[in-house]
């Protein structure tokens, strides 16, 4: 009797131990995937920097051959046709139009970012475990993943209201707090695929169990599956309906010189929207609120903003934990939520 007692405990504690995994391995994910997006953007931000760099080296070169020109030409008849000839050639430069060339030549192709989705244990059905137990813990993690749908894209309604600011009132929020909002809401359109492409893969071995026909879905064609020596990873190679034309997007390298700055405020999600069915259960901002600051908080970490009593703030998201993310004079950033009012 004992021995049997002895087992089952052995085996809560296993079970206990493998779900504790599982969440650590699904945090993991979701950490690697956000850091993922922050590099892209660095990348994207150097890019632009070395394009700009790039621009005032031909500009400066422009501007010496011009002087040059200019210098040459006042000096003897028997220079003047030389003189001209350099003018022509000189009149003929186009910066721009050198900086497109050079993307088409130097260019890297269309950025087409892969995400790596999360593989469970129990997604594998070549792994031994009951099929009770493995369609327990698949239910699980597709509550999780709802609750993490959810919340995030309570986030994505608030910054599309920030963005919708920016539009309605040109002067309000400098050129760079324009691009951080733009850059957050590419952000959270590519966590949301992440997160929707998961929930869809546990669908279909939900299915599968049932002896039910697999769900359709737009993302299935941007998923493939790699057997890494026994390991299978997924690949998701995020749609252009779902990433947003980049500012400048000229600089991006992809060799193409048809593409247009687009309006973050007017961007909206693809006719295939993966995020429709989504409850707005989670208590959201769905218009524009503000806020005014009682009492001075002076910023502690990077991306908390510090307050001043009577300093108005739009209010982005609020979170249970009694941090709001807010944007005040151009910046964004977390406030603790009992140091304001709403208005």
């Amino acid at each position: 009797m004992l021995f049997f007692i002895s087992v089952e405990a052995k085996k809560r504690k296993a079970e206990e131990l493998l779900t504790r995994a599982d969440i650590d391995y699904y945090n993991t994910c979701i950490k690697a995937e956000r850091t993922r997006q922050d590099w892209e953007t660095s990348v994207y931000r150097a890019n632009l920097a070395f394009q700009q760099l790039e621009e005032e080296r031909l500009n400066s070169m422009h501007d010496f051959v011009q002087k040059y020109t200019n210098h040459y030409s006042q000096m003897g008849p028997a220079l003047t046709q030389c003189s001209e000839r350099l003018k022509t050639t000189v009149g003929s430069i186009d910066v721009s139009a050198d900086i497109v060339k050079l993307i088409e030549t130097k260019g890297t192709g269309p950025n087409v970012p892969e995400q790596i989705l999360p593989d469970f244990y129990a997604e594998n059905l070549s792994n031994e475990m009951k099929k009770e137990r493995r369609k327990e813990i698949l239910q699980r993690f597709l509550s999780l993943l709802k609750h993490d749908l959810e919340l995030e894209r309570k986030g994505k309604q608030g910054v599309e209201n920030l963005a919708k600011v920016f539009q309605e009132t040109p002067t309000f929020g400098d050129a760079d707090a324009q691009q951080d909002v733009f850059e957050k809401l590419q952000h959270m359109r590519a966590m949301l695929t992440y997160l929707e492409a998961t929930r869809y893969k546990m669908q279909c071995t939900l299915a599968e169990l049932d002896g039910r026909n697999k769900p359709t879905h737009p993302l299935f064609s941007h998923m493939e599956v790699k057997n890494k020596q026994g390991m299978y990873q997924t690949i998701l190679k995020i749609p252009h309906w779902v990433r947003m034309e980049r500012r400048n997007s000229g600089s991006s390298g992809s060799g193409s010189n048809d593409s247009h700055d687009i309006d973050i405020s007017q961007v909206q999600d693809s006719p295939n929207d993966l995020y429709a069915n989504v409850s707005a259960r989670c208590n959201g901002v769905s218009t524009l609120t503000q806020c005014r600051a009682l009492y001075e908080y002076e910023a502690k970490l990077s991306d908390e903003l510090s307050l001043r009593p009577g300093d108005v703030i739009i209010l982005v998201q609020k979170t249970e934990d009694g941090w709001w993310q807010g944007e005040l004079n151009g910046n964004m950033g977390v406030f603790p939520s009992t140091y304001v009012e709403e208005l």
